[in-house]
């Protein structure tokens, strides 16, 4: 199995105080604004408010950059022209990045994950995305979700390379996860209420998980100067 391949969520060493983020959601972020909804492989269900994003703003963030794969591959035309930056240049906190909020963000910081592209999501009642990927099959692509109002019937599908199934569903009680966000996977949500997530790009460079160690930070950012020199020189 290749190293960038896991089909499930592996718990991070951490244990956050439930009430008080959804205290946050339902008096500092809901409160923003009406949140930004994505279309695409989401099909108008999924969306939400930016932690940190490029520029600072809790509506930015939301290009979909999976537009952007085709047949496995990353197309930096297609991405250049719906507005892509690679994710961990959302490294700016937002105008709802305060408080206990902010308090986590600073800590998986610490612990050497670089939240970038942090957003706190809604998947709305009975809403779905399609099967899809979110990077190349050997791309190093985590993700870290915070669960903050969920159900049971809310889970993460991920599809092996053999097309095998694997359900996975975060409970809400003061975990965090990280999965692998490179194989086909789909969310749903099969309730009639909304469902809610802290979610983010991470890179583990302290080595903190089982599956999914990253390596030296100076390596990534001159990964991330190159993909955002090639996407600004594609024509």
């Amino acid at each position: 199995m290749s190293r960038y391949k896991f089909y499930g969520a592996e718990k991070l060493p951490f244990k956050f105080d439930i009430e008080r983020l959804r205290n946050h959601l339902y008096e500092n972020i809901v409160t923003a604004g009406e949140p930004i909804i994505q279309g695409g492989a989401y099909g108008g269900a999924f969306g939400g408010w930016s932690v940190y994003s490029n520029t600072g703003h809790w509506y930015d963030g939301w290009t979909q950059g999976h537009k952007a794969m085709i047949n496995g591959g990353f197309d930096y035309k297609i991405a250049k022209k719906i507005g892509v930056v690679h994710d961990f240049s959302h490294d700016t906190p937002t105008e709802i990045c305060t408080g206990y909020l902010k308090e986590v963000m600073d800590e998986l910081e610490e612990a050497g994950l670089y939240p970038r592209r942090v957003r706190t999501t809604v998947l709305q009642p009975r809403g779905e995305s399609t099967k899809h990927r979110d990077a190349p099959n050997d791309a190093y692509a985590a993700r870290i979700h915070i669960p903050l109002v969920t159900y049971p019937e809310c889970v993460h599908t991920m599809w092996d390379d053999e097309g095998n199934e694997h359900v996975t569903h975060l409970e809400a009680d003061g975990s965090a996860y990280i999965i692998w966000v490179n194989n086909l996977h789909q969310i749903t949500n099969d309730t009639d209420n909304q469902r809610f997530h802290i979610i983010m790009n991470g890179w583990d460079t302290k080595g903190i998980t089982e599956r999914f160690g990253f390596g030296h930070i100076e390596t990534l950012k001159s990964k991330v100067a190159e993909f955002n020199q090639r996407v600004q020189d594609a024509y």
